[in-house]
Parts: structure tokens; C-alpha cells; sequence
């Protein structure tokens, strides 16, 4: 998905305000954006920014847009393609898929081939010197609704024999969460997961959308906020369930798995996420709890 600055005419907001879609390269560590450098004025946008954005901006007013992001993340028709999944029986460790490039991305994929658990059959990598290795996924991951139906109908049999997904999300080196839709298709699978994703990431899920974090996890890689350290921190999480008693520890979560899956197919994390809209004048939040500073 390419990112892209709209202008608002006619106004429902306002001529001159501005739209931003998707992540624009993210935030740096002193939580600048070159496109947001350039701007001036209201910026709506998919970002909910606290205090560390908004004071780099004076002359912006930053607004987060849920429409925004969930049109441009087709977050509803990821709830409406999920369907029970048949009970689990894991029998591989993990699986990541990684078509397009993000550095977090190329990272990540280093990682998993140096701690050997790059499984070509349940991860995939499109940018490695232009070659591409593990499995082909599908070609037209642009066009949206396809995308989303090509997606769950490739992927889903993979998350669903294995243990845990590693969700490599867009711009996981930014220092700004930007949540998208690629968490949704292990929620969708009654899967297991971890994002590698940008610092506060999990508390601006579970906070603004809702979904519950597993209690067999740690999470203080969240509050990390170099992204080389937080990758360390996770996969040394992730090593003790390599040898792990797999099904004792999904009947331990399954509430937490069945409580996300009704949340998605309800749609109750869409609603959720609509309380924080730009009627509400969200255009500075409270710095995240426990984020390191």
C-alpha cells in the first residue's frame, strides 16, 4: 500500500486540511516526519500522536481520522472473512511472512534464518537481493478487497498449523504505533502471536481496539525503544516455547483467543476504535503507560 497525501475539498473538515494515509516512512527516534516537516495546518491522519509528536508540531493540529485507518486498512472486511477455525493442532513452531519491505522487515528475517527458524514451508521473504525465498505468496497483494480474500485463503492454513505467528508489522523501525490489519489474520485463527512492531504498540491495540494480550507472554519489549534491542528482547521471549507443551498452553489462553476472535467478528474493536476519532478531539493523548522515555 502506498502512502499518500490527500487534500480535503470540499470540506466535510475544512479546505486546506489535510489527509494523510498510511504510515508516510514512519517517526524517527526525536518523533519527526519528513511529510509532516512540510505541512501545515489539520492533519488527519491514522496516527493517534501523544505529546512527543504534537510538540514537534506547534503549527499542525494532528487529528486522528478512524475512518482513516479503517477504510484504508480494510479492517471490516478482515472481520467479515473470518470464520471458525478448526481446533487447533500445531505442528510447526512459527510463521512470519514478510512480501515487502520494511528495514524491521529485513531484520526480522535475518533473525529468524540465524536462529534457524526460518521454515521455508511457513515464512516468506520478497526482498532478500531481489530473491525470494520460502513460499510464493500471492502476486496482487494491491488491490484491496482481493487482497484481503487472497490473503486469508493462503495464509490461513499456515498460521493455523502453527504454534505462534511473528506479525511483522508495516514500519516496525518507526518510534510512533501504527497498527494495521496484519494482527487481525491470527486473531482470525485463533492463533497464537506477537508483533514486531513499533514501541507502545501492544497498549495502543489493546487500549484503542480492544484486544487482550496472552498472559503466557511477556511484553516488555514493548517499552524498548531501539528497534534492534526490541527485536533481541522478543525473540528471546519467544525461545523457552520452541520446547514448550503446545496444547497445554492453548487451552491455558483459549479464553483470551476466543474473547479476540468475538471481538473481530462482532466488529467491537471497529466501535472501539471510533470512540478515539477527530470528533472527540483526540489530538494529544497521555504518554503510554510504562513506555520508556
Amino acid at each position: 500500500m502506498t502512502s499518500t497525501i490527500e487534500l480535503w475539498s470540499p470540506a466535510p473538515f475544512g479546505v486546506g486540511s489535510i489527509q494523510v494515509r498510511d504510515h508516510l516512512g514512519g517517526f524517527d527516534a526525536d518523533y519527526r516526519n519528513p511529510v509532516f516537516d512540510k505541512l501545515t495546518g489539520t492533519v488527519y491522519t491514522e496516527y493517534l500522536v501523544d505529546e512527543r509528536v504534537a510538540n514537534n508540531y506547534p503549527n499542525l493540529q494532528i487529528k486522528f481520522d478512524a475512518e482513516l485507518m479503517i477504510n484504508n486498512n480494510t479492517l471490516i472486511r478482515c472481520a467479515t472473512l473470518a470464520q471458525h477455525p478448526p481446533p487447533k493442532q500445531a505442528k510447526h513452531f512459527l510463521c512470519s511472512f514478510n512480501r515487502n519491505f520494511h528495514k524491521s522487515r529485513h531484520w526480522l528475517v535475518e533473525r529468524l534464518l540465524y536462529e534457524d527458524w526460518f521454515d521455508v514451508n511457513y515464512c516468506s521473504c520478497g526482498f532478500a537481493d531481489d530473491i525470494k525465498i520460502g513460499f510464493d505468496e500471492p502476486n496482487n497483494w494491491t488491490s484491496v478487497n482481493t487482497d484481503v480474500c487472497r490473503n486469508y485463503r493462503a495464509l490461513n492454513p499456515l498460521i493455523q498449523d502453527c504454534f505462534v505467528q511473528i506479525v511483522s508489522e508495516t514500519a516496525g523501525e518507526s518510534y510512533v504505533p501504527f497498527p494495521t490489519e496484519k494482527c487481525l489474520f491470527p486473531i482470525a485463527n485463533k492463533t497464537l502471536w506477537v508483533a514486531y512492531a513499533q514501541p507502545g504498540w501492544y497498549d495502543w491495540v489493546e487500549k484503542h481496539m480492544g484486544f487482550q494480550k496472552f498472559d503466557c507472554f511477556d511484553y516488555s519489549f514493548d517499552s524498548i525503544l531501539d528497534p534492534h534491542q526490541r527485536l533481541d528482547a522478543l525473540i528471546a521471549m519467544l525461545k523457552p516455547f520452541q520446547s514448550a507443551d503446545w496444547d497445554s498452553i492453548y487451552k491455558q489462553q483459549q479464553h483470551t483467543l476466543d474473547y479476540n476472535f468475538e471481538l473481530l467478528t462482532s466488529q467491537t474493536f471497529i466501535k472501539n476504535l471510533k470512540t478515539f476519532d477527530q470528533a472527540n478531539g483526540n489530538t494529544k493523548i497521555k504518554h503510554p503507560v510504562g513506555l520508556a522515555k
